[in-house]
């Protein structure tokens, strides 16, 4: 009988999607691409909460914003976050300046 062990089976499905990311950030330069590849991210959060990954998510999540801090920025305008870490630092508001603030103003007119 073949051993079934589900715990192999959801590592490498995770691993697949990470590399499958991964790669394609490589080549993402176009916000379309960043929505597909956030569509992935979001799909690969997803299947590590109903499969209680939820660490592989954070420590995944942590290392795209260093290794790819666009796309984490990108992620975070989704409202995509850790699952069990601290999301305060995630989702700090930025200090504006007066002077930055009134570039961007100037920069809507």
């Amino acid at each position: 009988m073949i051993n079934y062990n589900k715990e192999d089976l959801v590592s490498k499905a995770l691993q697949s999607m990470n590399n499958y990311i991964t790669n394609k950030l490589a080549y993402a330069v176009t916000e379309e691409a960043f929505k597909h590849l956030s569509d992935c991210a979001s799909e690969l959060r997803q299947g590590c909460v109903t499969q209680q990954e939820q660490n592989y998510w954070d420590e995944w999540f942590t290392e795209i914003r260093y290794n790819s801090p666009k796309f984490y920025d990108h992620l975070k305008a989704q409202g995509i976050g850790l699952i069990y870490g601290d999301n305060t630092e995630v989702f700090k508001v930025e200090v504006l300046h007066r002077a930055d603030l009134e570039e961007v103003i100037c920069d809507l007119d």
